[in-house]
């Protein structure tokens, strides 16, 4: 059967962003001839959307792939209505289908003070447009589902996230020396863009806790809205423990190939990318005892989870990781989340 015509929306290529990396992922692991549609990433000028938004409407793909995340369109996601607008013309005028993934999702629980009964009706009004202009609904995991259900419904299915393809190895000990860490030192990284959902402060504790390890956050801000919380967590850090910034794409990959045993003790989770890239590269990995976590671990006995905000138990959890040889258990996760699994759920969506 032939496929369709597809066009697929992300933010550019070679964009420091972890859509274009999972977009450029998926796109290599699919034998599909798919045309790559790039949006500005959190540009501020509305007519860089608008412009976009008026190529979308003039494409003539029969099928259009929106990967979809807030922070894309600029601040509060403000200029991804001139765009959804112009999808959702594109989809009533020529009867195109659009899917959408889902990398994460507001809901009521996103908002805080001030304004809370206007940021809800924010919410609530552009997720609603979301559904409208979306055929298929993607998600990377029933937690975003669900948030995203609190507030508009779509049609929908989760999907595996996919374990990456582009994995480069760095010698441990050459990769443990570039971001000054002595090769013979335990490294415990918190990985990834750091933001309030991620939690960060219990790696933080633990670092004051403990002197078996050293421990580093490997990230910083990704743009000014959590510049505040980055802040204040690298205010917070002991002595000794480093907080790395937003890393490019080389140093991203010798980080994998440093740490010991990687920590995310999220609040929230609405994917498993960094397990993801933690499997690529053999990484045992520690988690708050979030439901997502604890499936995994029900079913894959990795990662093990701890009681998110019980400093001693995490620590405990840390030691556990190091001394065990989790071998069959990232193998069986790998080969059940790889990319061409998730690449031919994709082919048989767009047939």
């Amino acid at each position: 059967m032939s496929l369709p015509k597809v066009t697929m929306i992300a933010t550019a290529e070679r964009e420091d962003c972890g859509i274009e990396t999972y977009t450029s992922s998926l796109q290599s692991s699919m034998d599909v001839d798919i045309e790559r549609f790039g949006v500005p990433l959190r540009s501020r000028n509305p007519l860089d959307y608008i412009r976009r938004g008026i190529a979308i409407f003039r494409d003539d793909s029969d099928t259009i792939h929106l990967q979809h995340e807030y922070g894309i369109y600029g601040p509060k996601s403000v200029w991804s209505w001139p765009f959804l607008l112009a999808i959702w013309a594109k989809r009533k005028i020529d009867d195109v289908t659009v899917i959408t993934t889902f990398h994460s999702a507001w809901s009521d629980d996103t908002v805080d003070p001030p304004l809370e009964n206007l940021k809800r009706i924010y919410v609530t009004a552009n997720n609603r447009l979301l559904a409208a202009i979306t055929d298929e609904g993607l998600f990377l995991s029933e937690e975003t589902l669900e948030e995203f259900r609190k507030t508009a419904d779509v049609n929908a299915r989760v999907i595996p996230h996919g374990v990456q393809t582009d994995v480069r190895h760095t010698d441990e000990a050459e990769a443990k020396r570039h971001f000054g860490v002595d090769p013979d030192e335990t490294l415990v990284v918190g990985p990834g863009y750091v933001r309030p959902q991620k939690g960060f402060e219990d790696v933080v504790e633990m670092a004051r806790e403990s002197n078996k390890y050293t421990f580093m956050i490997g990230g910083g801000a990704q743009d000014d809205s959590h510049r505040s919380y980055a802040d204040g967590i690298r205010r917070r850090i002991p002595d000794g423990m480093q907080m790395t910034g937003v890393l490019d794409e080389d140093d991203f990959h010798r980080l994998f190939s440093a740490m010991d045993v990687a920590v995310l003790p999220y609040n929230v989770v609405t994917q498993s990318g960094i397990i993801n890239w933690c499997v690529a590269y053999d990484v045992p990995v520690v988690t708050s005892d979030l439901d997502r976590f604890k499936q995994l671990e029900s079913e894959y006995g990795f990662p093990l989870t701890y009681p998110k905000g019980d400093i001693q138990a995490g620590l405990t959890t840390v030691g556990e990781a190091l001394e065990r040889d989790f071998t069959d258990e990232i193998e069986r996760y790998r080969s059940e989340h790889s990319m061409s699994r998730v690449a031919e759920v994709h082919k048989d969506l767009y047939s």
